[in-house]
């Protein structure tokens, strides 16, 4: 039954009783308003189909006539002024529809008025339809045949034994056909979301008619029945308007009432029969609405238990399912999945506030729905990808992989990171295809066999696919793309048929859902929307005025109506989830909003407690990386300790090959063969002295204190490239030094120690190289004046450093090198040399393919300054 609100805005509490019981059971419900200020609360800020002010009221601070006041409101509702004195022209002008009497008639009619809704009566009728809307009702007529009477008996037993509101409506009307032997026979039943009638059961009309039989409350007989509770019987030969292009010789509507208020209208009708009702049909039609009134109550008094309960079992699995894992990928969209069941909504999503709080950034969705034909959403297929489904059976897209803009728009539109499509075809003409996403490239492809089992699966159900969309297709419909959704290992999954050109899709059926916890494909514009601060809203896409939040979720979903709802966790406000029905404008109703949001409390917890986990997991990670750590720290420790205790035990072999061959260079001519090898033989000697002098004082705790001279970098990289050089040769290694053009200004660094820097890169660089043909290494020095820095770079063709390697090869005991050829400290040593004299040191990748590393050190200049 249609309800509709009426204020009565009066100081006295007489005059709103008054009113109040003159339309109590005529379908208003009465809100009241005691002072000024309550009536003008109530009109800006509530919506009201009528609202009927006392002109006695005034305004308690100014003085002047209320109704004169609430009459000036803008996109008020009708209105009603009741005043005794006819001299108040000033209150009639402002009345929508005057009103000088309170008698119940009166009141009942001037509210109609005020409504729109006339009073109907047919032209010429006999004088039985003037009796039957004037007479009360009476009782059964006592010569009534037996057969009727074993009817309606029948009937009333019948409905004590049904609880199912559909199986009560055809049992009455069929019943309703039999008594007065009508054509046809139906009941009318208000739109909850709408003043309308529409057809509830039927017997005897066409189904095509019966698909689009909705009746206006306003300015027709069964609309006129259900408002006003009186019968209409049209006892003279037709034709008569039933409806838009719906006519009959005879026809007879009864209201269905329960307790004074109509629930409906049961009608019977002859459309081609010449035969006219009678007032005995009225009345056993009477008497048979009041055992339908009986029965539809109790159906839906057990509906609405049944419902009530269903909703209480969808609570309890939406908290289990939320709860059943501790991911929270799984979490998110168990929430969104239950959110759009429980609401019977399209689409349900989560967004996250983004970090400048700007945005919301979509973080998961479900979709289960379906697009009304020429409401669909046209995606656009590349030439390759129309050719792949139509020759070669399927079309595999991978975000990333050389994608044309076509392809990677069809990935974004979704967020997805991996399409796979399959043909629904006949010969060479392709009729629509079947999409499965993925949020990720997958970690493995789908076997041959597999596919073959969805392209066979498709196959069968490819006419239904591509039929109808009406809501029993829809329901047989998701159950196939469930299944075709499991076989494909999808996300989420969508079919559409192919446009008139074939060049694109047009989007019928999606069914499924995808996370992205970490951005990924979903930071594509159409999963950002904008941020505001009230994310509790529900609306219509007709209505005026709609945020700009609300604006691009229903543009992004192609929606009709959006209910959105703040998620916080512990507290904190972390986003929002928003339903989104696709198929038509409505508000959502109350109930709907506190289950959704009894939803969105336990999904909140559930994903409390999923995040903690995830923060617990990374804590350990954080754990276990700072044990390695440690770990190596001891080691390094140890290694210290060892290495000094070595080097003090190989100084004095060294101290003896340096002075012996020192003293062997002084008997030998400069320039002789000996001469030069002897030479090498005290540098290279001098070098490893200075070497353990460096350990040794590495080893003592006041290492941050060595002091720092000048050295000159030209000069240094030359000694360690001569070293070095006849070991490269040996190798067939080219090795070239680059030295800077100019002079260049000194850097500060402990003695020796830049020089052990270049001695590892080269060694590093020689090790890499060994066996390869055309082997070469790079060595070049510039002096950048503008920041009067020095770089030099090492620069070799090998195999390279992968980039997920670049930062680790610079850990402590890191090594490429077999097992036992390498300690993993060269270049952490290099590194820590480096910083030390406040440089850097980086890796990257050659033009030939190889290493390029790159130190950058300050000059002496820089420093000072």
């Amino acid at each position: 039954m249609v309800v509709r609100r009426l204020l009565v805005a009066s100081g006295d509490l007489d005059f709103i009783q008054q009113i109040a019981e003159g339309v109590d059971g005529r379908g208003f419900s009465v809100t009241a308003g005691y002072s000024h200020r309550d009536a003008a609360y109530y009109l800006q800020n509530e919506n009201f189909s009528v609202a009927l002010v006392d002109a006695r009221m005034t305004h308690a601070e100014t003085g002047e006539s209320s109704a004169l006041l609430l009459s000036r409101i803008r996109h008020r509702p009708p209105l009603l002024i009741y005043s005794d004195d006819g001299r108040r022209d000033d209150l009639l002008k402002a009345a929508d529809v005057p009103l000088t009497s309170l008698d119940e008639v009166t009141v009942r009619q001037s509210l109609l008025a005020a409504l729109r809704i006339p009073q109907y009566v047919p032209d010429a009728l006999p004088s039985v339809v003037e009796s039957a809307r004037a007479e009360p009702r009476r009782e059964v007529n006592v010569d009534w045949n037996d057969e009727e009477i074993r009817t309606l008996f029948s009937l009333s037993r019948s409905l004590t034994e049904v609880l199912d509101l559909s199986e009560v409506l055809n049992r009455v009307v069929e019943a309703a056909r039999r008594l007065t032997g009508a054509e046809e026979g139906m009941i009318l039943l208000p739109d909850e979301n709408s003043e309308q009638l529409y057809l509830r059961a039927k017997v005897g009309i066409d189904a095509h008619v019966a698909e689009n039989f909705r009746i206006k409350t306003q300015d027709t007989l069964a609309g006129n029945v259900f408002i006003t509770a009186q019968p209409v019987l049209m006892s003279t030969r037709g034709p008569h308007k039933v409806k838009t292009e719906y006519f009959a010789n005879a026809l007879l509507y009864v209201p269905i009432l329960l307790n004074g208020s109509a629930l409906g209208v049961l009608g019977v009708i002859n459309r081609d029969k010449q035969s006219l009702f009678t007032e005995r049909h009225l009345e056993l039609l009477d008497n048979l609405a009041s055992y339908a009134a009986i029965a539809i109550n109790n159906a839906r008094i057990h509906g609405e238990s049944v419902r009530r309960t269903n909703e209480l079992k969808a609570l309890v699995d939406a908290s289990q399912s939320a709860n059943a894992s501790l991911s929270l990928d799984h979490t998110l969209l168990a929430i969104c999945e239950h959110l759009g069941r429980i609401l019977n909504v399209h689409s349900a999503q989560i967004y996250e506030v983004a970090a400048d709080r700007r945005s919301f950034c979509c973080r998961a969705s479900f979709v289960q729905a379906r697009w009304r034909a020429g409401a669909e959403q046209t995606v656009p297929l590349s030439a390759s990808d129309y050719e792949g489904l139509r020759k070669y059976g399927g079309v595999e897209l991978i975000a990333g992989a050389n994608l044309n803009p076509v392809q990677e728009q069809f990935l974004s539109r979704v967020g997805a990171g991996y399409a796979l499509l399959l043909p629904v075809a006949m010969g060479d003409t392709l009729f629509g295809a079947l999409i499965g996403y993925r949020a990720g490239p997958p970690a493995t492809r789908l076997t041959r066999a597999r596919l073959q089992r969805a392209q066979r699966a498709l196959d069968n159900c490819a006419q239904t696919l591509v039929g109808g969309t009406g809501e029993r297709a829809g329901a047989s419909v998701f159950h196939i793309l469930g299944d075709l959704r499991v076989l494909l290992e999808a996300d989420r999954i969508e079919f559409g048929v192919t446009t008139q050109d074939s060049r694109a899709l047009r989007i019928r059926y999606a069914f499924g859902g995808m996370a992205w916890l970490d951005g990924g494909h979903a930071v594509d514009n159409h999963m950002v929307v904008p941020y505001q601060e009230n994310c509790a809203f529900n609306h219509s896409i007709e209505e005026d005025g709609l945020s700009p939040t609300v604006q691009a979720i229903l543009q992004a979903n192609r929606g009709f109506a959006v209910l959105g709802l703040p998620l916080k966790t512990r507290g904190k406000f972390q986003g929002m989830a928003v339903m989104i029905d696709n198929m038509r404008p409505r508000v959502f109703t109350k109930r709907e909003s506190d289950l959704a949001r009894a939803v969105v409390g336990q999904g909140a917890t559930a994903m409390d407690n999923a995040q903690l986990v995830v923060d617990l997991e990374q804590s350990l990670q954080e754990l276990k990386a700072a044990q390695v750590k440690l770990v190596q720290t001891a080691r390094l420790s140890a290694m210290g300790e060892l290495a000094a205790a070595v080097a003090h035990q190989i100084n004095n072999p060294l101290t003896t090959i340096v002075l012996d061959g020192q003293l062997l260079l002084d008997k030998r001519e400069a320039g002789t063969p000996e001469y030069e090898s002897l030479s090498a033989i005290v540098r290279a000697g001098k070098r490893a002295t200075g070497v353990v002098r460096r350990l040794l004082s590495s080893a003592r705790p006041d290492l941050e204190n060595a002091p720092m001279i000048e050295v000159d970098v030209n000069a240094s990289i030359q000694e360690t490239v001569t070293l070095v050089q006849s070991y490269f040769n040996k190798a067939v290694i080219e090795l070239q030094m680059h030295p800077a053009d100019a002079v260049l200004p000194p850097v500060l660094a402990p003695q020796g120690t830049l020089d052990d820097v270049w001695l590892n890169l080269l060694i590093n660089a020689h090790d890499v190289l060994v066996g390869r043909e055309h082997a070469r290494v790079d060595v070049g020095v510039e002096f950048q004046r503008l920041d009067r820095t020095i770089t030099v770079t090492v620069r070799d063709n090998g195999p390279g450093v992968p980039d997920e390697k670049r930062e680790m090869i610079f850990e402590p005991f890191f090594t490429t090198k077999p097992h036992g050829q390498g300690t993993g400290l060269g270049l952490y040593i290099c590194r820590q040399v480096v910083s030390r004299v406040g440089g850097e040191i980086m890796v990257g990748s050659a033009s030939s393919g190889g290493a390029v590393f790159t130190v950058r050190l300050p000059t002496v200049t820089q420093t000072n300054n």
